[in-house]
């Protein structure tokens, strides 16, 4: 399972977590009125789920969407996620 949340610069994939706060890269790798993102790479199917707007009839909330990986390009969260574990890893080991 695949998990992001771009407005807090986390990915979690398969329970393991990452937070990007220092460099911001999640944020930036996605649309601003995305909320998050839960994908099922094993069944192929997910769902976007986009902010709610924060005054009522302001305008119309956007409804969650049903998405495939046709949909949306997941690699480059994939791959920022096992960057940051290395990074992360990196510095634990300067701290020692």
């Amino acid at each position: 399972m695949i998990s992001i949340i771009p407005k807090d610069e986390t990915i979690v994939i398969d329970g393991e977590g990452v937070t990007d706060n220092e460099k911001m890269r999640v944020s930036k790798m996605f649309d601003s009125d995305i909320h998050a993102i839960q994908f099922d790479p094993k069944n192929n199917i997910g769902e976007i789920e986009f902010v709610k707007t924060p005054f009522p009839g302001s305008e119309p909330d956007r409804l969650n969407k049903r998405i495939t990986s046709e949909d949306l390009e997941l690699e480059e969260a994939i791959s920022l996620h096992r960057i940051i574990i290395k990074e992360v890893e990196a510095k634990e080991l300067d701290n020692e």
